[in-house]
């Protein structure tokens, strides 16, 4: 047999006295004189917890009702990182809580603590746990690669570019259509950039998305390429883009569109671009000597409004940003312009962490967008601008994150620049014969985003002269008359002709309580009104602020009356002619609302006075 010695050391037992700060010793707490002295002495608090720490205390719990010490240690032992202090009991939590969230806080500390005896009568037992140990990695998708499904599983091909989803070359015909989906929540390239409050895809973007479908079929040139409409994203959702381009002319010439819908499926096609794209051979640049950088004559850049130059870093893009153009950092390349004539030179570089595909463009998107920036920034503070042409854009060289810009305006048409691009060693990069810069309209940003859904049939408010009329009101809801009941014995004895009922939007709260709010309201109105048979002949005229857009250039600034406007549209279907709605951007008179109801019309719309009494000419029926 073999003997084996076992010692167990049992865990050490010591008091630290807060008289005197120092482990007690001998007969110290047995004595009555230790007693009184610690009545009549400081509390030496700071000094038994450093003793606790210096004899190897590293775990520090109070079990006391209120948590207070458990502070008081944390400050006194502040520079050291080496301690778990933790109270079991809080004065504004409750008991069982607030001691297993102290239990489970000193356990995740590896603190040992004896779980059978802690659930002992609760019913608890031991489950396994996963196969796998837990770490801090993330196991999802991320949304953008969710959206991206293998093209060559559903029999189309890949083209591996960051923004076209798939490639579909038709067999029967030479041409190609490429695919994508674009979304603002899930590319941040196309989130940064956005006008008048908008999301606006920049025209680079398009411009990008031509040279690489004219890569793919053969094409070695981007002869042209018109915006027809900007591509604004939507809020919420993605939009479906396409480009295709068609089988080759006798001159080796492709035509070119690009065309986008949101992503619901009943939506329309609108097209945003076309072009042509041509094969001519690409003839590199002649090599030349490096011409001085920045040319000779060339001035530092100042606003139109004789300012000083800006910081290209800061001030520059503050200006865009007070003109209603938003660049995110991906875009702010721009770093240094000078100005020579009528000509513009510039320095751009592409942001390290702008996009990890940047290497997979011909040419980035934000790198192109700030080297057209110096045409925006000469028209300031005549902003917003854009680019609506290309013309003969040539790309000799992909993968470039800095170039050097040189823009000469044309002298056959104004805001018309040709642009030349070079990299730091003066090699040309890309070059374009003509860009043409217009000026952006926020109604038109608008009325890309709120595109009808089916171009052929949508509501469209008109102008209307509408005949005069006067009748007698009452106000439902009023003081004198605050219910239903009190205004059917109104009108029961002739006292009005129409009652009119103003549905607004109480303030504060979420927008989802304003929406329940108001719907609710109107809801609860309307099946009272609709009840009562003595007023089947009187209309209730609901009056809302800012429920419908009845322009291009207007927004719905009231959603919750909106959503009761839906409501009510509903009731009118289903009782004609007991329920007329009024949207007023102000406060419409009798003689204004007479009008509507004498016009026979459901819905109306007053426009472009705040006065008591509008003209029938300014009614939208």
């Amino acid at each position: 047999s073999v003997a084996k010695e076992v010692r167990y050391e049992a865990p050490r037992l010591a008091v630290v006295s807060t008289v005197t700060g120092r482990l007690a010793e001998g007969e110290d707490l047995r004595s009555a004189d230790y007693w009184v002295t610690q009545v009549r002495q400081p509390v030496r608090y700071a000094d038994a917890v450093t003793t606790l720490y210096d004899q190897g205390a590293r775990t520090v719990v109070e079990i006391g009702p209120g948590g207070v010490l458990t502070a008081l240690t944390r400050t006194v032992l502040a520079d050291r990182d080496d301690v778990t202090v933790q109270a079991l009991q809080r004065s504004d939590r409750p008991e069982p809580s607030a001691l297993a969230d102290g239990i489970g806080t000193l356990h995740a500390r590896g603190v040992p603590v004896d779980w059978e005896a802690f659930f002992a009568g609760t019913g608890a037992r031991r489950v396994p746990l996963p196969t796998y140990a837990f770490r801090h990695q993330r196991y999802w998708a991320d949304a953008l690669a969710a959206g991206r499904r293998d093209a060559g599983g559903f029999g189309l091909d890949n083209t591996e570019h960051p923004l076209i989803g798939a490639a579909l070359f038709p067999g029967d015909r030479d041409e190609a259509l490429f695919t994508a989906r674009l979304s603002s929540r899930t590319d941040r390239l196309l989130a940064a950039h956005t006008v008048a409050g908008e999301t606006v895809v920049p025209g680079t973007v398009l411009a990008e998305l031509a040279v690489r479908a004219g890569d793919e079929t053969g094409c070695t040139t981007l002869d042209e390429l018109v915006v027809d409409a900007p591509l604004v994203l939507p809020r919420e959702g993605a939009l479906h883009l396409q480009v295709r381009v068609g089988e080759p002319d006798t001159a080796g010439r492709r035509a070119l569109t690009v065309h986008a819908r949101p992503e619901a499926a009943d939506a329309s096609w609108t097209r945003h671009a076309h072009g042509v794209l041509g094969d001519a051979p690409l003839v590199p640049p002649a090599d030349t000597e490096p011409a001085p950088w920045p040319p000779a004559g060339a001035e530092p850049f100042a606003a139109t409004d004789g300012t000083e130059p800006p910081d290209m870093g800061h001030e520059l893009y503050e200006r865009f940003a007070a003109a209603g153009v938003h660049y995110g950092p991906a875009y702010r390349g721009l770093t240094r312009m000078w100005r020579r004539a009528g000509e513009l030179f510039a320095e751009v570089a592409l942001a390290s962490d702008t996009d990890p595909r940047a290497e997979t463009f011909g040419l980035h998107p934000a790198l192109l967008e700030a080297a057209l920036q110096p045409l925006y920034a000469a028209g300031l503070p005549g902003l917003p601008a854009t680019v609506t042409r290309w013309r003969g854009l040539r790309l000799h060289a992909v993968g470039a994150d800095t170039l050097r810009v040189h823009l000469a305006p044309s002298p056959a048409a104004d805001d018309t620049y040709a642009v030349r691009l070079t990299d730091p060693a003066g090699q040309v990069v890309a070059e374009a014969d003509a860009v043409t810069v217009g000026p952006v309209r926020a109604e038109t940003l608008r009325a890309a985003r709120t595109r009808h859904r089916d171009a052929l049939h949508h509501v469209e408010w008109i102008a209307r002269p509408l005949p005069a009329a006067s009748l007698d009101w009452l106000t439902l809801g009023s003081a004198t008359h605050p219910d239903v009941p009190a205004v059917t014995a109104a009108v029961a004895g002739g006292q009005a002709g129409a009652v009119r009922l103003d549905l607004t939007t109480p303030e504060g709260g979420t927008a989802g309580d304003a929406v329940r709010d108001t719907v609710g309201r109107a809801l609860s109105w309307a099946r009272q009104w609709l009840a009562e048979e003595t007023l089947a002949g009187t209309p209730l005229v609901v009056v809302t602020r800012g429920a419908v857009a009845v322009t291009g250039d207007e927004d719905v600034d009231d959603p919750a009356a909106a959503a009761a406007w839906g409501l009510l549209r509903s009731a009118q279907s289903e009782t004609p002619g007991r329920i007329v709605l009024v949207d007023t951007d102000g406060e419409p008179g009798p003689d204004a609302l007479s009008a509507v109801v004498a016009s026979g019309e459901p819905q109306a719309a007053i426009r472009g006075t705040a006065s008591a009494d509008i003209p029938p000419g300014d009614l939208h029926p």
